[in-house]
């Protein structure tokens, strides 16, 4: 069976290409729950246009690995873009 190229994960960032239907090795997060987390990835990623959907982000966008580094303890943070 094919896979739709709409099925997938597509990066939220502005600018970004990144679609895991493309890249399938690359990973995707979801955006946080917490309205506050999820307003600092917003602003992050240069999306000033989502926050009209703050409450709802993390049903349906994503931010690629691209966007994140890896700190001494492994835990990811999120990159200023």
């Amino acid at each position: 069976m094919a896979t739709s190229k709409s099925a997938g994960s597509v990066c939220a960032a502005k600018m970004c290409k990144s679609r895991s239907y493309v890249m399938p090795g690359l990973s995707f997060f979801t955006f946080p729950k917490d309205v506050a987390r999820a307003r600092i990835w917003v602003i992050a990623c240069q999306r000033e246009d989502l926050l009209e959907r703050i409450n709802t982000l993390h049903r349906n966008y994503k931010l690629c690995e691209l966007h994140f580094e890896v700190k001494m303890d492994q835990q990811k943070v999120l990159l200023q873009i």
